[in-house]
């Protein structure tokens, strides 16, 4: 399997679930398969669910390597927390370039040039020009069609790199996944 292969992998598990909507109020899902593997990665009922989202894709494709225990350390509920963690792990490469189908992305709340600790997530289903200014699409969960930070469903998104901007939800950053593709053991992806 090719590191193509692996990144399309990501973002076929992230568009899996779009159009699936919560219990109001972040009480679940009526789904059971995808509140079990939600509730796998630390999300419980009342919790925003965006990176746990984030986090799920990324166990069910890389959960049964050897960097399973990786995206668990490094990935949490807080979209902020996970980037910075991320940026500090060796498990991770971030950027705030090159938006690669496949990589994550984490946005931070801005308020008239001041950060937030509150953010967004999401995975890249298709990439843009690779720069600042650029397009891009993903899917996230805990939004709506209409682009909010805290809706009710998975949605797809065209979203824009506005990292640098100080105001509004800006890009924090890119992360890619936990290890160099051409490294990862293949033979335990499921396909």
């Amino acid at each position: 399997m090719s590191q193509t292969e692996v990144l399309d992998r990501i973002v076929q598990e992230g568009k899996k679930w779009q159009g699936l909507k919560e219990i109001p109020g972040n009480l679940g899902w009526e789904n059971e398969e995808f509140e079990k593997a939600m509730e796998q990665v630390g999300w419980y009922e009342g919790l925003a669910w965006c990176a746990f989202y984030t986090t799920m894709i990324y166990y069910k494709v890389f959960g049964k390597t050897q960097y399973g225990e990786h995206i668990l350390e490094n990935f949490t509920g807080s979209a902020t927390e996970t980037f910075k963690n991320c940026k500090n792990s060796p498990y991770f490469t971030t950027d705030v370039r090159n938006e690669v189908a496949g990589a994550a992305v984490i946005w931070r709340k801005w308020n008239n040039g001041v950060p937030d600790w509150r953010g967004h997530a999401g995975i890249i289903i298709e990439a843009g020009a690779g720069e600042i200014g650029s397009h891009f699409k993903t899917v996230e969960g805990n939004t709506d069609k209409e682009g909010i930070r805290t809706g009710g469903m998975v949605a797809f998104k065209t979203r824009q790199n506005n990292h640098s901007e100080t105001d509004g939800l800006v890009v924090e950053g890119f992360i890619f996944p936990p290890i160099p593709l051409h490294k990862l053991e293949l033979r335990n992806i499921e396909l």
